[in-house]
């Protein structure tokens, strides 16, 4: 939902709300294994941080992708292989075939087989 773009930052969900590529929708519907629906109602976008939207994966991450590549305590490294993840109390050490690097927190977007945990 749009809300908890909102509480991370309202600039955030401002700039989701107008860039993103999106679907808004009002109402949502899961079906259970058992299959019991579970269908949810969302208010509607006269509250801007209640409106909810569908987005192709891709899409979303590419937001955040680019929200994030200018913060000044942030540092993205592209096109690296990585090799081995070392984690310690404080801090993990990727290596890659182009270096070792070290940082509080490391995250990776290659894909679920990532060895970044």
């Amino acid at each position: 939902m749009i809300k908890q773009l909102y509480r991370i930052d309202p600039e955030l969900a401002k700039r989701f709300t107008v860039q993103a590529e999106k679907h808004p929708v009002s109402i949502i519907r899961f079906v259970a294994p058992n299959d019991v629906p579970l269908v949810i109602h969302f208010l509607q976008a006269k509250d801007p941080a209640s409106a909810a939207y569908v987005s192709k994966r891709i899409d979303f991450d590419n937001f955040l992708f680019e929200e994030i590549i200018n913060l000044p305590n942030v540092t993205v490294f592209q096109d690296h292989k990585v090799l081995d993840v070392k984690t310690e109390t404080e801090s993990a050490t990727v290596v890659t075939d182009q270096g070792t690097f070290t940082a509080k927190i490391v995250l990776s977007a290659y894909s679920a087989k990532s060895i970044v945990k």
